[in-house]
């Protein structure tokens, strides 16, 4: 995949997320926090969900760590190699893998 199709998919992979959150009142939602979407879960999710999470996940942990530059091909990095870990681990959570994944 290239950057371009990576950056194409994330967006229409987040524009269908935010009209999904239309058709979902936020009473159907439960809250939860970040640790508790684990390797298992995102290894279950499909294909668009999947990049939204992992889109998600990754600004996340760039927001933790106060980065103000955007490097698609490092998102795009660690998310594979995340991917390849919680598969070995689909137990952890997944923002651990995912830190771990981005030298974190």
């Amino acid at each position: 995949m290239n950057i371009n199709s990576f950056t194409a998919g994330a967006i229409l992979a987040l524009a269908g997320t935010v009209s999904l959150a239309g058709a979902v009142s936020a009473q159907d939602v439960p809250e939860f926090g970040v640790a508790d979407i684990s390797c298992r879960e995102l290894l279950t999710m499909g294909g668009d969900e999947q990049d939204a999470t992992l889109i998600f996940m990754n600004g996340y942990v760039s927001g933790q760590a106060s980065e103000e530059t955007i490097n698609p091909s490092a998102f795009m990095e660690a998310s594979d190699t995340a991917i390849a870990n919680c598969i070995d681990t689909p137990d952890e959570p997944l923002i651990t893998v995912l830190k771990a994944a981005r030298g974190g």
